[in-house]
């Protein structure tokens, strides 16, 4: 889900950072949070805006990515690969539904004149 800036409440990366605790009590670095930004973790990417000359995330979309990193990484636990919601497989048809699809929409298009 992309963030909607009309009704959450943008932060910087450095505020983000801030946000998840990191090994030995620390904090992450702002780096790890644009990487999570730009590469993701397990597949998933942390929603950010780019608001003016800044990269922005949101709290909510802070949120969304940890309930989405804990979600793949009980998956993963499982024995299951996790599969990001952006990549999940949509059955698709065979090379000749495919063709058969193509021909019907041809004939519609010529029929209505277009």
């Amino acid at each position: 889900m992309a963030i909607d800036i009309t009704t959450e409440r943008l932060i910087s990366l450095e505020e983000a950072a801030k946000l998840i605790p990191g090994r030995d009590g620390g904090t992450l670095h702002k780096i790890t949070i644009g990487l999570y930004c730009r590469r993701g973790k397990l597949g998933i990417k942390l929603d950010s805006v780019l608001a003016g000359p800044r990269r922005c995330t949101s709290i909510e979309a802070v949120a969304r990515f940890i309930e989405a990193l804990n979600e793949a990484s009980q998956a993963h636990s499982r024995g299951r690969k996790p599969v990001p919601p952006s990549q999940a497989r949509i059955p698709g048809r065979t090379k000749a539904e495919a063709a058969r699809a193509a021909r019907q929409a041809i004939r519609d298009l010529e029929a209505s004149g277009a």
